[in-house]
């Protein structure tokens, strides 16, 4: 007499996972083409609502990440296709728009600067 045990995964735990591929690529391309709108074409200022979108990204995809079924620990299959591209776009998105901030707002203080320098050298 031998015992015999067999565990099967619920639909949802096989369904869930996949769902969040899927979101972590949506959240990956529109954060992506924000960027490239942003930093590359220069069809919009950088503003710091922008910042705060792409650091708030960053801090919440851990958060949707640990919903997966389970919790299962990092560098599994959920991780390497979709997880991690998503936190390097989402950095690199930061790191362009905050230099595209710093790049655009630089001049006006300079400038601000020199016509106080200026109102000054008239006293």
């Amino acid at each position: 007499m031998a015992l015999r045990v067999s565990a099967k995964r619920t639909q949802i735990g096989l369904v869930y996972p996949v769902w969040l591929i899927v979101a972590f690529w949506l959240l990956t391309l529109a954060l992506g083409s924000l960027g490239i709108w942003v930093v590359v074409l220069q069809r919009r200022m950088a503003e710091p609502s922008l910042l705060s979108l792409t650091m708030s990204s960053i801090f919440s995809l851990p958060s949707l990440r640990n919903t997966a079924p389970q919790s299962p620990a990092f560098g599994c299959q959920l991780d390497y296709c979709a997880f991690f591209w998503a936190e390097l776009t989402a950095v690199l998105v930061l790191c362009g728009i905050m230099a595209r901030y710093i790049i655009q707002t630089a001049p006006k203080q300079r400038r601000r600067r020199t016509r106080k320098d200026a109102e000054l050298k008239k006293l």
